[in-house]
């Protein structure tokens, strides 16, 4: 059974999240690097940006050495959506044409 949103130990559990994805995480990285947006290898980010309500995009990047597909994703802190889709268009332009990996 899920908890009660309302909850205080959820309304704790929430704010911890918050603080750890936002404030230590996302805001975190890009203050330390002096970034306007960052950049990880397709999913490595999901958790910090689905808990923080970041700005996420994922970019096909080509194969890896196996021939599968690889990817990336930008991201930055909430609000930031129009720098995460500027550097999205900039890193897709990089990459190049999107390879489709061939199914058997």
């Amino acid at each position: 059974m899920a908890p009660d949103i309302r909850s205080p130990a959820y309304l704790a559990d929430r704010r911890r999240d918050l603080e750890l994805s936002i404030d230590a995480g996302i805001a975190g990285a890009l203050g330390a690097g002096k970034a306007d947006v960052l950049l990880a290898p397709m999913s490595a980010a999901a958790k910090c940006t689905g808990k923080a309500g970041a700005p996420v995009i994922a970019i096909p990047a080509g194969l890896d050495a196996d021939g599968l597909p690889f990817g990336v994703t930008v991201f930055a802190a909430p609000g930031q959506d129009a720098r995460v889709l500027q550097a999205a268009l900039l890193v897709e332009r990089i990459a190049g044409e999107r390879i489709a990996p061939v199914l058997a």
